[in-house]
């Protein structure tokens, strides 16, 4: 098994027992369950069971009782159970646990070495974003990683609407704002194109407009969390990584 399988396993199982905790407690954060009883059932043992519970604890999705004997899920781990639930499986399948190198390893690579020449601000707040994620322990540098992303799109947007980059000069409305500048730089690249190649790069237009529109929203709740709420590591994660996949389908229509 690949290191990107065995980490998936992980994350499939640790959001397993979540969901199994989620429906044996019928959403019910003050109700308190026996911890290894639901885990037992679903084949997992006390070890793993162990791990799988200190990391949803760390999130703020789980408490803990009776050394770690007795569990209840918080209105924290409903809300991330039911978040997960209407997402599609495309999204589903950008959820991810452990930062590793692995793992964005080809999306990291080409963006980095085409970043740098395009905007080395973003660029490198992009690689300092991914220090923090990687060494980050507290919810303050979570939520610093949500603002870091907010502003590495709007320095690479930046240079995305540059004339020296697209070689046309870019029509922006006045105090044109990151969504703005993305159709702008997309809507001068398409008429150099025609035929169908110009028919499937509108279709990725609108795809990386409305893909931009659920990153946007996604990094704005963790900029300015609900008050009961708190950025985890996981919800930086996707903030990262979601970043990431974004600048990596413009470079790829753009350049």
């Amino acid at each position: 098994m690949s290191g990107i399988d065995e980490i998936s396993e992980i994350m499939n199982k640790r959001f397993r027992f979540l969901r199994a905790l989620y429906e044996e407690s019928d959403a019910d954060e003050y109700k308190t369950l026996r911890t290894y009883p639901i885990a037992g059932v679903r084949g997992f043992e006390k070890k793993l069971t162990d791990k799988i519970v200190r990391h949803l604890e760390t999130d703020g999705f789980v408490e803990l009782s009776a050394n770690g004997s007795l569990i209840s899920i918080t209105h924290r781990g409903i809300r991330e159970v039911e978040r997960v639930a209407t997402m599609n499986a495309h999204e589903r399948g950008l959820l991810v646990g452990p930062v590793v190198e692995e793992l964005v390893a080809d999306t990291r690579e080409f963006v980095d070495s085409n970043l740098e020449r395009l905007s080395p601000k973003a660029a490198a707040k992009l690689a300092e974003t991914y220090t923090d994620l990687v060494e980050g322990d507290s919810e303050l540098k979570w939520s610093q990683v949500a603002y870091a992303c907010r502003d590495i799109l709007q320095d690479f947007t930046d240079g995305i609407c540059d004339q020296r980059f697209l070689g046309v000069q870019v029509q922006l409305p006045p105090k044109a704002n990151t969504k703005d500048k993305i159709r702008a730089a997309l809507q001068a690249r398409i008429p150099k194109v025609g035929g169908v190649e110009r028919k499937l790069l509108e279709g990725l237009a609108q795809y990386i407009d409305d893909y931009f529109n659920k990153l946007n929203d996604f990094i704005q709740k963790n900029v300015h969390p609900p008050r009961q709420e708190q950025v985890g590591s996981e919800a930086a994660k996707r903030c990262v990584i979601y970043t990431y996949l974004l600048i990596a389908d413009l470079l790829s229509l753009l350049l």
